[in-house]
């Protein structure tokens, strides 16, 4: 078996340690590797549990009261305390606010019951007469005082706390959809490094959606047509368009396909091989950046390993190609399906040869089937 084949059964081997699964059960999965397997296996897992820490209860509590401690010094540090006015400070007090209420019940009592009971009433003007020989008037009515109108009842306001409170936190959300556009910022392609895939007549994946993960915030969910693409053809620099269109510029950090079913007929034989996904998506973790003066080509390629011998009964293992991967990578673009190896497509090319490019910040150093 290659090196190269070795090496990714063992990393399946360690991940799947990683997860709960025994020796017994991985060397089970891999018996023609088992006897170079189980020494570098029983190697890892006694190293892991010579480095396993875990911190007693003690020293978590003392951790947890010292980070409490600095997170109330950076909240006391953007928020000092306020001295509250002379207003704030009596109405923060029950007794003199039920002091005022009183006052206030009393003067308007005062006001509308035994102000107006005081006031002194007008006499009568005498009736006028031929022979009284006092002038006719008539008689005035007496004022009626006014009413005042009733006070306002003053307001409590709340109590002011030394310590402000924060608004609660809200969720980002799950995912942002991109928006297709010819002119778009943003471009994905799908190519395939050659290792096994001259074993296929064809390779069909379906592919449903495909998510940018940022440095920070939500995900960006880019949907294509969903029609099958065939890998058997996408040899090299050969690389199809899948989407163009529109995606927020910022930092990213990993790119992820999400695959819903794969299809692979043998050359030799005609029949169906089986070809296993890790699982239901395929990751690379590369760093790169969408500006949005300039389209980014995106690259995302896949490889497929055959397990075991040619022929029937054979196995194939689909994966990411991280080393191939990202932006800057030189390729043949099409759009739709190849013919054969030479690049020739059934529909018109997106671009000549050349590089696809775009702000990339490192070059890729790994990439997992999550």
């Amino acid at each position: 078996m290659h090196t190269d084949a070795f090496d990714r059964i063992l990393d399946e081997c360690l991940d799947r340690l990683a997860k709960g699964e025994t020796i017994e059960q991985c060397l089970a999965r891999h018996p023609e590797q088992a006897s170079r397997l189980e020494p570098l296996l029983r190697v890892a897992h006694a190293s892991h549990d010579a480095y396993r820490f875990e911190p007693s209860e003690d020293a978590m509590r003392r951790a947890r009261a010292r980070l409490a401690a600095a997170s109330d010094g950076r909240r006391a540090a953007r928020h000092p305390a306020r001295t509250p006015s002379l207003l704030e400070r009596l109405f923060a007090r029950p007794l003199p606010v039920a002091a005022l209420a009183s006052l206030a019940v009393i003067a308007l009592t005062v006001l509308l019951v035994v102000a107006p009971s005081l006031t002194p009433a007008t006499p009568a003007s005498p009736t006028a007469g031929p022979d009284t020989g006092v002038p006719t008037t008539e008689p005035t009515s007496p004022v009626s005082p006014t009413t005042p109108s009733t006070p306002s009842t003053p307001t409590t306001p709340t109590t002011p706390t030394s310590e402000p409170t924060e608004p609660p936190a809200t969720e980002a959300p799950g995912l942002i959809p991109a928006v297709p556009a010819e002119d778009g910022n943003f471009v994905f392609y799908l190519s395939d490094a050659p290792n096994d895939i001259a074993d296929f007549e064809s390779l069909n994946v379906t592919i449903d959606s495909i998510e940018l993960k940022p440095e920070s915030g939500p995900s960006v969910s880019i949907t294509p047509d969903g029609a099958p693409v065939d890998l058997a053809p996408l040899q090299g620099d050969i690389a199809r368009e899948l989407w163009r269109g529109e995606v927020p510029a910022g930092d990213y950090k990993a790119v992820l396909v999400h695959i819903s079913a794969v299809e692979g007929i043998l050359a030799s034989t005609g029949a169906s091989a089986d070809v296993v996904l890790p699982s239901d998506r395929l990751r690379v973790s590369i760093d790169f950046s969408v500006a949005g003066d300039e389209p980014v080509n995106f690259v995302f390629d896949v490889t497929v390993h055959r397990t075991g011998n040619a022929g029937a009964g054979a196995r194939y293992i689909l994966s990411p190609q991280a080393s191939e991967s990202g932006v800057d990578r030189t390729i043949q673009p099409v759009q739709g399906q190849v013919d054969g190896p030479a690049g020739e497509t059934k529909g018109p090319k997106s671009d000549p040869p050349g590089q696809a490019r775009g702000h990339a910040k490192t070059e890729d150093i790994s990439s997992v089937a999550a």
